[in-house]
Parts: C-alpha cells; sequence; structure tokens
C-alpha cells in the first residue's frame, strides 16, 4: 500500500501483476486505516480493492498480513470497533493468513480470538 493512503492505495497498481515475480515465502502485508463508521462510499472502495489484493494473494500462493488501524484523526477509536472490523471482512470472504492489531484489551482480544477460530480455524494468528 501507499503510506498513509487512505482510501486505501496499492503502490504499484495491479497487486496480481506484481506478485508473478515475487517468491512465494515473501509475504504481502497490507495495512488499512479503517473505520466502521465510515462514509458507506469509502468503506466500499476499501472493501473491493482488500478483497482484490485477497483473492491475488490466494491466487499467487502467497500469504496475506493484514493490518488494521482506525485513522488516526479519527474521533471514535473504541478498541470494540477491531472485532466489528475483523467480523465485517471475514462476512465478505477475506480471510488474510495473519492479521496485524494494535494492543487491546483481554477481553477484545478474546472476543477476537474467537471470531477469528469460528470464521478461519486456518489462520496462521495475529500479530
Amino acid at each position: 500500500e501507499l503510506p498513509s493512503s487512505r482510501p486505501l492505495r496499492l503502490e504499484h497498481g495491479n497487486i496480481g501483476s506484481q506478485l508473478i515475480d515475487w517468491p512465494l515465502e515473501h509475504v504481502v502485508k497490507c495495512l488499512v486505516f479503517y473505520h466502521p463508521d465510515d462514509p458507506a462510499a469509502l468503506r466500499a472502495e476499501q472493501d473491493a480493492l482488500l478483497l482484490e489484493v485477497w483473492q491475488a494473494c490466494n491466487k499467487s500462493g502467497h500469504e496475506l498480513l493484514l493490518e488494521v488501524i482506525l485513522p488516526e484523526n479519527g474521533p471514535d477509536k473504541d478498541e470494540r470497533h477491531y472485532h466489528t472490523m475483523l467480523e465485517h471482512f471475514y462476512q465478505l470472504g477475506i480471510k488474510p493468513d495473519w492479521w496485524k492489531l494494535p494492543p487491546l484489551s483481554s477481553a477484545s482480544w478474546q472476543q477476537i480470538t474467537a471470531l477469528i477460530e469460528r470464521e478461519d480455524p486456518w489462520s496462521r494468528g495475529i500479530l
């Protein structure tokens, strides 16, 4: 991704055409600034690109590490949004191999762990 891009933008354009030259042991890392209360058009645009990245990784055989961060300038930084966002991505069919999340409370970790175990028992984990 382009650093700090919101909406999400990819550094080299089409992800599929880039991954064919990557060694399979390289992991694709994608950071997205996302909030469940973002305007619908912004969420839809980001969702479409995240789905494209996930599908390209599936097709190429590369693992995907998806880092999800609430926007820096957003007024609502409630950590419960992370569960909502991950659940939303799973509903879209996005199942990254790895999740990268900021430090959260024990209660939030328990909820997110249960969600991941239910939606994607093959997940490699959370960083």
